[in-house]
Order: structure tokens, then sequence, then C-alpha cells
């Protein structure tokens, strides 16, 4: 039987410290990490010296966020009282405090597959090896370096899509993101995806120069190799455990497929606000599907499963005196703080295998271990078809702008000579703030589910009227190229403007069906009005 281990750190290097605990328990460890060995209905601090007592060998992480905070400082200095041997993981170089100065330590600045297994090399040892004091300087992983550079050349190389935002916002900014840890995974992806668009639609900006237009239609093409292998490095195990939370993917449990058929019933309570009905519903239905029994009130329950969303953070429930499980919908931050240390189940994707939750729900420990994740992390994430609905969205509004930008810079000179158009003009500009307010507003509605817009009906009018403000915009188009005189029989210029219309014709019938096909999906997230009386 392999040592005990005990983990101490800072959730701002959860990454790391997972993919460190999967390497550990898959070579025979026995690990302690809180919020996979915590249990509700125990006090976490008890918890908490039971696991510092039980483990031989504790591994404090150690890095600029584990060194500032109070809670790895309690931790390491009743890992000092108890005696317990501590090998030091070095994150990031730091100034260690005099207590901790002269421990065992391994390097994970640089080569992990080394450092890895220096640190088994270390395990295996009976007593602490005489190690010198560790090098001090900023150093990195070689893949983060290999990612470094090449999101220099993608940004670069995205310069000439400057004018879509895409690139300003998110490629230009990621070097410098990427060696500070903190950039957004998500809209970084969602950026790069759209690359060879933002070339498309560029290309249109020099519909008058043929070399140059056919030079951006080129880079379009061009474009999905530097921006796919950029995405590929990103999701690499390596840059997986160099980010902060929010710049990894989100990781959730493996599906997990009891063998229970007849689970001990529990007296259950699902705790949710009002606007959450349609989920709670849905929880309870499966699990009393599975011989549960449902209470209404807290201190009937064997366990609380407190629904955790924009419209309810927090539990009448004390998680240190009774089973509370979290179970989060959305993407609310402002969790209570009796909330945060207990380990969450992540519905936030969608209501999937509750079967698992239902047959677990009397073994609340093996339940977390096995569906749990991590509550940390401030990464937007949806249904899919809810994300569907909100790419949609965004991408309409780039595509039209992005659409209308070169239709006037085509026609500039035309403009500028003919008289009576600044009405026009003027109507045009309203109309296309107008369809952009409203992009912005629905996809808002939709990512944090508040708002009139976020509801069927809300729904229904966004589109609805984004697809009349596209006809008008278009019948204006019209109305210009009739002031100056266009030739449309030999004239092709302006048919950029079409581009906004088109994604919204042949997207939409398909967005449409996808939102068919998920519609129970999308019914639990949209929030369930309160009736007024």
């Amino acid at each position: 039987m392999k040592s005990p281990i005990f983990i101490s750190y800072s959730r701002r290097e959860a990454p790391f410290v997972n993919d460190l605990v999967d390497h550990l328990e898959d070579d025979g460890f026995s690990v302690w990490l809180d919020y996979r060995s915590m249990v509700p209905g125990k006090l976490w601090a008890e918890q908490i010296e039971e696991g510092i007592r039980g483990a031989d060998v504790i591994l404090l992480v150690v890095s600029d966020a584990a060194m500032g905070s109070k809670w790895v400082e309690k931790e390491w200095r009743s890992m000092l009282t108890y005696g317990k041997r501590v090998i030091l993981i070095l994150f990031e170089a730091n100034d260690l405090p005099p207590e901790l100065e002269g421990f065992e330590w391994v390097d994970f600045r640089g080569n992990h597959r080394k450092a890895l297994a220096e640190l088994y090399s270390q395990l295996e040892q009976a007593q602490a090896e005489e190690t010198p004091p560790p090098e001090k300087g900023f150093r990195v992983p070689g893949i983060v370096w290999a990612a470094f550079a090449l999101s220099l050349g993608v940004a670069a190389f995205s310069l000439p899509t400057l004018w879509t935002g895409l690139t300003a916002m998110y490629l230009l900014p990621l070097p410098y993101r990427i060696l500070r840890r903190d950039f957004d995974y998500a809209r970084v992806q969602a950026s790069l995806f759209l690359l060879p668009l933002a070339f498309l639609v560029t290309s249109d900006l020099f519909a008058n120069d043929i070399e140059l237009d056919n030079l951006m239609y080129a880079l379009t093409f061009i474009s999905v190799i530097p921006a796919g292998a950029l995405w590929l490095l990103l999701r690499s195990p390596g840059m997986q455990r160099w980010g902060k939370p929010e710049a990894s993917r989100p990781r959730f449990a493996n599906p997990a497929a009891p063998d229970e058929t007849a689970p001990r019933p529990v007296d259950f309570m699902v705790e949710h606000a009002p606007e959450d009905a349609a989920a709670a519903a849905d929880i309870a239905a499966a699990l009393e599907a599975h011989g549960h029994r449902r209470v209404g009130a807290p201190a009937e329950a064997e366990t609380v499963l407190t629904l955790v969303s924009t419209y309810n953070t927090a539990t009448a429930a004390d998680p240190q005196k009774q089973v509370v499980i979290p179970v989060v919908l959305d993407n609310t931050l402002e969790i209570a703080p009796n909330l945060q240390k207990v380990q969450w189940i992540d519905y936030r994707r969608g209501l999937a295998n509750l079967g698992a939750l239902a047959k677990l729900l009397p073994d609340p420990a093996r339940m977390l271990k096995a569906l749990g994740i991590m509550p940390a992390g401030n990464q937007v994430v949806m249904p899919a078809v809810v994300q569907a609905l909100v790419y949609f969205l965004g991408l309409l509004g780039i595509a039209n702008l992005a659409g209308w930008v070169p239709y006037f810079i085509q026609f500039a000179d035309d403009i500028a000579y003919t008289p009576g158009l600044g009405g026009t003009l003027l109507l045009f500009a309203v109309l296309l703030a107008a369809f952009l307010g409203l992009v912005v507003a629905g996809m808002r509605a939709l990512i944090r589910r508040r708002g009139r817009l976020a509801s069927w009906w809300g729904l229904l009018a966004v589109f609805a009227l984004l697809g009349i403000l596209l006809y008008v915009q278009l019948d204006t188009s019209f109305f210009i190229e009739d002031m100056i005189l266009l030739d449309l029989e030999n004239d092709f210029r302006g048919l950029t403007g079409t581009i906004g219309l088109d994604l919204y014709t042949y997207g939409g019938i398909l967005l449409a069906a996808f939102a068919a096909f998920r519609r129970h999906d999308l019914r639990r997230w949209l929030p369930v009005r309160r009736k007024t009386t």
C-alpha cells in the first residue's frame, strides 16, 4: 500500500492540481484533495485536520496565490505541528516563509514528465532526501513558449482583420495573457474559429482591387492552419495544466454508471428559486422514479439538493451539519460562503445522467466522487442549444456589421457626390445601431438568464425584429443604389450587404431545427416567470 498523500494548494492552480492527482491515483496513491475528499454534514475544518493527520506525505503546491492564502498557510502550519513529511511542488518561483525553507522540493516549472518522475522517486524513499535550495527566476514549460510564439504569429497574421473587433479583443493580447495564465479560453476559442470568416469579409473591403481581394480570399483558407494549430495547442495537456481555471477547458466528471438497481430510499428536498422550477421538477421526477421520497423542508430531508443559479446562491440548511449538495445550473459567481467549500454537481450543460444521481443519492461521498467538480473558475458554460443561440446572435451581429462596412467603402465616392443622401444614411446608421443593440441585449439575456428577453416570447421577438431590421436595411440600400444611379446589370459592388441576411435565413433554419430537437434543455435554462397577483 503506497503512502497516503494530502495536497495543499490554491484553487487558482486547480487545472495543474487535478492533473497531478490523476497521475498519482493512476499510480496507486491514495490522495486527499479537499473538494474530492470532504463530505457534506461534517465540519470542514475537522475534515481537513483529519486529512492532514492521516497522510504520510504532504504535497504543498507553491505559487503566488498559495503563498498569499491564509487557508493554505493554516494548512502548512498544521502540517509542521504534526511533524509531517512535506514535499514542495514548485509551480511558480516564490520567496518561501522561513518555516518552509529546507524541505524537499520538485520543480514543475520545466519538463513535466521529468518532474513527475522525480516526484515518484522521492515518494518511493522512506525518508526525506537532502536537496539544495530551488533555483529562482522565471521558468515556464516549453509548451508554453511554443503557444506564446504561435500566438504571436497568429496575432500578426490576423492584423488585416483588426477592424472586425475579434483580433483586437482576443487575439492581439493573447501572447501576453498566455504568459500571465489568464486568457479566456472560451472566447479565444470562438475567435480562432471565426478568424477565417473575418478574412472572408475583409476581402470584400477590396472589391475594386482584384489583387488584394484575391489575397484576402486566399488568406481565408490559409488562416485555418495557424488558427487550428493554436487551438490544438491550447487544448494540449501542458497548456491545460498551465492556465488558471478560466484559461482551461471546464472539467466535468466522467459519466458514472453505478450498478445499483434499487438504491436505498432517501428523503430528499430540492431547494430552488421559483425561476428554476422546471429544472427542479425534472430532477425530482428522476429521483422519485428510483424510489426516493420528496419532502418540503430541509429539516425533514436526509439530503438537500440546492439548485444554485442566478436566482438562488444560498441554502437554508447547514452544509456542515446536514448533507447539502449544491447543483449548479448556470454561471452565477456570487455563491454564499457556506457553499463555496462544498463540491458541486455541475448541470450547466444540461440535466444529463440523472439516473446516476438517483442511484448514488444514498452515498453522498461516492456520488460527489463520481459526479462532482471543483467549485472554481469563471468560464461561461451553457447547454449546447443555448450556446448555439448565443454564438449565432454574435455571429449575426459581426456578419451584418462586417457586410455593410465594405458596402459603404465601395460606394464612398459615389455617395460623396450624390446630394440628398444625408437623411437616408442617418436612417441606415440608426437601423444598424438598433440591430447591434438588439443582438447584444439578446446575448446578455441568454447568458445571464435575466430580463424579458430570456423567455420563449422574448427569443421569438428578438429573432423576428432582427429579421425585420435586416430586410429594412436591404430596402434602404436599394434606395441608396437608385440614388447613385448604380447599373445593377454591370456593377456587382454592394453584394457584401447581403451577408447578414443570408446567414439569418439559412443559419436560422438550422438553428430552429436544433432548438426544437434540444427544446428540453432550453426550457430548463429559460427562467420560469413568477406569476403576478
